[in-house]
């Protein structure tokens, strides 16, 4: 359990694994830290393994994605695998609207190599 980030190409896969309380919460801010300085253009959340994710954890998120995506523009932060409660929490909150949101990691990675195709041409 805990925070795992994988880079492939120009996207860094946040593996959120567990319940997200106030200590992976310090964890994921250093692994997303570490990720603005990478200058990584995509971020794919893989949060199909998060049981619970608390009100710290998911403002870590928003943040981020907020200051992500004044650098590398909408669509640059993506969520996948989100349970229904996680998902149900986060529109309530009107939350979902800053992220991309996806089934699946497989789903997230093809958006973003389609993204990246669309904007070679």
């Amino acid at each position: 359990m805990g925070v795992k980030v994988e880079k492939l190409g120009k996207a860094s896969i946040v593996t959120v694994d567990g319940v997200v309380d106030e200590k992976m919460a310090r964890d994921l801010r250093s692994q997303l830290q570490k990720i603005s300085e990478a200058e990584t253009v995509y971020v794919i959340f893989d949060m199909s393994l998060t049981q619970f994710l608390s009100s710290t954890g998911m403002g870590l998120i928003v943040a981020f994605a907020n200051e992500h995506q004044k650098k590398y523009g909408t669509g640059s932060v993506v969520l996948a695998g989100l349970s229904d409660h996680i998902k149900r929490t986060m529109d309530v909150l009107g939350l979902l609207d800053l992220f991309i949101v996806v089934p699946d990691r497989e789903k997230a990675l093809k958006l973003c190599s389609s993204d990246d195709d669309k904007k070679k041409k």
